[in-house]
């Protein structure tokens, strides 16, 4: 027997001695003397005591009851004080740690061994009633974590509560399949690792050797079984061994519980004991378990059966209360499913049909067969509806307790008898005439307008067969090819003229069609025949007519097209063919919608054709402004349409006509004469500013070039002239570019070649840019008369801009052509030879709406631009004769094109005059408005060398040359400005002055013109032109080369 470990704490060696003496006669074993309580806690390390002896007075940190009560923290052992004091404090200190004894010093030994005797048992029984309590407990959580309806919820919680309270080792639960050939293994969360999803896992293992065994059993060296794939990766795991109990359901084993343990260790009794409790309770859960699941099957097989079939299955009480419904019943009823619970089917009667249910339900009691009954029941949203019920009695101990029944939805077949009787009454009573033949021809049946029609009595052709009518005037050949078509299940359906009883001709519309049963055999024909002899005829004046108004139609300019009610193309004639690029073939039988279609001129929005405005008003309609068609190969055309409603005798629309004009060609000349108008108004003004501008520009360059003249060129001041020079020269472009849009800013035309120009603007503008050229002259361009200025202006402005477009660089293409424009091209510019310059950018392209604009004054895309650039070239090709037009595409870049009249005449190259001053005395008289220009010309002619004498206006000019020409003072030259506010200028000057000495040598100067006599000076008796403001260098030029 076991003997009683007791552990001795005594501070005195003599007391604790004759203790361990004492005890160890009682037969009890002493396992230390401890003298103080820190020895103590280190002696219960080493080994744990059945009772420990406690001297509550020893030396140390701490005293008895201190060191009791860390070790009752530690470990559940008897504590008994020894102690001398008796003190209350003592006694209530040591209270408070649950003793299991007191004894006082001294004592007797019989005191001692009862006192440990006592404790010893009061300590068992205190733990046997833990044990139990905790057992109670656990087999209480296990029953609430087993009481679930599924086998693999049961086991699965039940491992994991297994592994979670006792936590001795790893519990796994082996399930067998049917036949015993492999394992469902449950593991405890978290240990998914050691099975996985490996089938084959689950075959090779140990239990396969355990199948016939009863109890549980226990294997001490797991080692043994690695042969098996499971059992090996646990022991790879390192467990050592296991405790196996066998599961079992009716007395077969449908598995095992295994514990595995690392530590090579057996399972406890007490741990056993606790096992097959848990096991019992499993057993029994899952044979429950298994029990509900064959039962759910069971319910489950019905309900699937029952919801396959489109009729309501239920169980009723005998109060008509639903015990079982399937789903059909919530569709049929209008319920969802948990109302449907306390439905009752017999309230739903009808009150109409409730008499006869009673009477049928007590016939079904007293065992008589009700086959069908027809009633009518009623949904949850009070809709009524037919159904057929068919029912018996449920029986239990031979008594009735309720009723089973199919209820059937009867509605469609109702709707089906109405929807015979409807269509043989339609057929009686049609305006049509119907014979319906078996599949041989043979005639079962004619309606009775057959007879009204054709004059036969139905008793005359019923049994006959069709083939002896043979539907009149219809040819042989046409009859077979009839009865071949119905013979092979098609439909026919034709016209064909014919023959009454009384020998009268008719014409019939007839659709023959077969008619199949479920199998789609043709088991009979039906013919359905209506008298379209008006129709014909009226059909046949029609035509007649449509053949008149086709000539009409054919021989008028206007495009015109009629439509059905459908809006389907009926007729279309010539000029509409043109303008719609298409032809009758394919427009005939087509939509409208399909080839006409219209957007308007500036939203670009579609808009309704007139077809659909007819026939949604009723009434004519006239479009107020243009708009524009696209063909369907894309072209843009502008129009004007119209349409009118067609109607028959009664008045009804049976279609609508639609007219509409091509007015493209007028419409852009249209357009150009308003550009042209915008660009004249805004041309008085600029011209009139450009007047008075240079006036001040003459004096001031003027000054400054004699300022150049009076300074040395390594001087400061003649570095600041020569600056303030070129801003001259610069401001003269600017008024240059505000003439152009004045009837004065004609150009001052030469022959040349605009080859060069082209090059030197494209290479200037270009030059380190990220931009790169190609020029394409496929032969040498033909001259043309030009202003090379303001030609140059308008190749600087298109390269700039395509320029600016292509900001991340890109190609420009020039292409220069020689063309001859006819009368059939879509240009508003006279028939001849042009000289057609592309200039094509890949730039981001103008969007359609800015296309409309881009010519206007002002207008701009760019933050920085004035709007003016486009708008001078366009002026400047208009005034050169000539057209400027633009295509572009968003994201596609922009095309510029260039029309130039060409002339086919050779033209000369001259070099220009460098900057030097020509020495002239000449005698000359200066005509100006400006005392500012009369003085600095006067500066510059004397510097010349010239002696000069002036006037302010045409008026003392002429009055003074013809005094001097009197007195034999004749002037050598004659400078007049053309333009004089409020006085008589240059060209009526010139006109009296050459009447006066035809020889007169005279010179026009102007910054402004408002005629043609800057860019034909000869012609009005002019002899040079000198454009202000200009040099010295300039002047003296001019003067040299008219007195040369």
């Amino acid at each position: 027997m076991k003997k009683t470990k007791i552990l001795i704490v005594e501070d005195e060696g003599i007391i604790a001695d004759d203790i361990a003496n004492v005890l160890r006669k009682k037969n009890y074993e002493v396992i230390g003397i401890c003298p103080s309580g820190k020895k103590a806690l280190e002696a219960i390390e080493k080994e744990i005591p059945d009772l420990i002896l406690m001297d509550i007075m020893i030396k140390g940190d701490i005293d008895g009851v201190q060191t009791a009560d860390l070790i009752k923290e530690k470990i559940d052992v008897p504590v008994i004080y020894l102690t001398a004091f008796t003190d209350d404090n003592t006694i209530q200190r040591a209270k408070i740690t649950d003793p299991f004894g007191y004894i006082l010093k001294p004592f007797e030994e019989r005191e001692l061994y009862t006192n440990i005797e006592i404790a010893i048992y009061k300590h068992k029984a205190v733990v046997e009633t833990k044990n139990r309590q905790r057992i109670l407990e656990i087999l209480t959580s296990f029953d609430e974590v087993s009481s679930k309806l599924s086998s693999f919820l049961i086991t699965s919680k039940a491992v994991n509560f297994i592994n979670n309270y006792l936590g001795i080792g790893l519990p796994l639960v082996y399930i067998c399949d049917e036949k015993n050939s492999e394992y469902q293994i449950y593991c405890p969360d978290g240990m998914e690792n050691l099975i996985e999803s490996d089938r084959a896992l689950r075959k090779d293992t140990m239990m396969s050797e355990f199948q016939s065994v009863k109890s549980f059993f226990l294997l001490d060296n797991l080692s043994i079984y690695s042969r098996y794939k499971f059992e090996k990766r646990l022991i790879n795991k390192k467990y050592k061994s296991a405790t196996i109990f066998p599961l079992e359901l009716e007395g077969e084993q449908i598995g095992f519980f295994a514990l595995f343990s690392k530590n090579g260790e057996t399972t406890s009794e007490k741990n056993i004991h606790l096992l097959s409790l848990l096991i019992t309770r499993l057993q029994s859960a899952l044979y429950n378990a298994r029990l509900y699941e064959s039962l759910q099957e069971s319910r489950q097989r019905f309900k699937t059966f029952s919801d396959s079939l489109p009729q309501v299955v239920c169980e009723l009480d005998l109060n008509g209360r639903l015990l079982y419904v399937n789903d059909v019943a919530l569709e049929m009823f209008g319920y969802k499913k948990e109302e449907i619970n306390n439905f009752n089917v017999f309230e739903h009667v009808v009150p109409e049909d409730k008499d006869k249910l009673n009477n049928n339900l007590k016939r079904i009691i007293l065992g008589e067969e009700v086959k069908e009954a027809e009633y009518n029941v009623v949904k949850k949203n009070g809709e009524v509806f037919p159904v057929v019920i068919y029912g018996n009695v449920n029986l239990q101990n031979g008594v009735p307790i309720g009723f089973r029944a199919i209820l059937i939805d009867i509605s469609e077949r109702k709707k089906n008898e109405e929807t015979i009787r409807k269509l043989s009454t339609a057929v009686e009573q049609s305006a049509s005439s119907i014979i319906i033949t078996d599949n041989r021809g043979n005639i079962e049946y004619v309606n009775p307008q057959f007879s009204k029609v054709s004059g036969y009595a139905q008793e005359e052709v019923i049994g006959k067969n069709s083939r002896a009518l043979k539907f009149g005037k219809m040819s042989d050949a046409e009859y077979e090819r009839l009865l071949d078509t119905i013979n092979n299940g098609g439909e026919w359906r034709g016209e064909f003229l014919n023959q009454k009883k009384n020998g009268e001709l008719y014409w019939e519309l007839a659709t023959i069609s077969p008619i199949k049963d479920a199998n789609k055999v043709t088991t009979h024909f039906i013919a359905v025949k209506e008298d379209i002899t008006d129709r014909r005829v009226a059909e046949d004046k029609l035509a007649e007519e449509k053949e008149r108004l086709a000539v009409t139609l054919g021989s008028i300019a206007d495009g015109v097209v009629t439509t059905d009610i459908s809006g389907k193309i009926t007729l279309i004639n010539k000029a509409a063919e043109k303008i719609l690029e298409t032809d009758s073939k394919d427009a005939l039988n087509k939509l409208i919608g399909g080839l006409f279609n219209v957007y308007d001129d500036i939203s670009k929005k579609k808009v309704k054709n007139p077809v659909e405005l007819v026939l949604s008003s009723g009434v004519s309609y006239e479009s107020a402004k243009p708009v524009v068609l696209v063909t369907k190969s894309g072209r843009e055309k502008i129009i004007e349409d119209s349409g009118a409603p067609m109607r028959d005798v009664g008045g009804k629309i049976i279609g609508v006509v639609l007219v509409f004009r091509d007015i493209t060609e007028k419409y852009k000349m249209q357009d150009e004469f308003y550009k042209s108008k915008k660009l004249e108004s805004i041309g008085i003004l600029a011209g009139g500013i450009a007047h008075d501008f240079n006036n001040f520009l003459t004096a001031i360059l003027g000054n400054i070039t004699l300022g150049k003249i009076y300074s040395n060129q390594n001087d400061k001041i003649y570095e600041i002239l020569s600056e303030a020079e070129k801003a001259c020269i610069k401001s003269k472009e600017l008024t240059q570019q505000l003439l152009t849009f004045s009837k004065g800013g004609a150009p001052v035309k030469k022959i040349g070649s605009i080859t060069s120009l082209l090059k030197d603007s494209i290479d200037f503008i270009l030059r380190g840019s990220n931009v790169k050229s190609e020029y394409i002259e496929e032969e040498p361009p033909l001259a043309i008369e030009m202003d090379d200025g303001q030609i140059n202006q308008v190749i600087n402005n298109l390269v700039i801009n395509a320029k600016q477009s292509m900001e991340n660089g890109g190609l420009l293409t020039v292409r220069v052509e020689n063309i001859q424009k006819k009368a059939t091209d879509n240009l508003p510019i006279a028939d001849g030879a042009y000289v057609k310059i592309s200039i094509k950018d890949r730039g981001a392209g103008i969007s359609k709406e800015n296309l409309q604009k881009i010519f206007d004054p002002y207008f701009s895309t760019k933050e920085t631009g004035n709007g003016l650039g486009l708008s001078i070239s366009y002026s400047i090709i208009q005034k050169h004769k000539g057209y400027i037009t633009v295509e572009s595409d968003i994201g596609k870049g922009a095309t510029f094109y260039i029309y130039l009249p060409a002339i086919d005449v050779v033209y000369e190259k001259r070099d220009g005059v460098g900057n030097k001053v020509l020495k002239n005395s000449a005698r000359a008289l200066f005509m100006d408005d400006e005392e500012l220009v009369r003085e600095v010309a006067g500066k510059m002619l004397n510097f010349i060398g010239c002696e000069v004498e002036f006037a302010s206006d045409g008026e003392e000019a002429i009055e003074m040359y013809k005094e001097a020409f009197e007195n034999n003072k004749k002037y050598d030259l004659v400078i007049m400005d053309l333009t004089v506010p409020g006085g008589m200028g240059g060209k009526e000057t010139i006109k009296a002055l050459k009447a006066f000495d035809p020889n007169i040598t005279a010179i026009v100067s102007s910054g402004y013109s408002t005629d043609q006599v800057m860019s034909d000076f000869k012609k009005y008796g002019f002899k040079g032109i000198i454009v202000k403001p200009y040099r010295i260098e300039d002047l003296s030029r001019v003067i040299n080369e008219v007195i040369q």
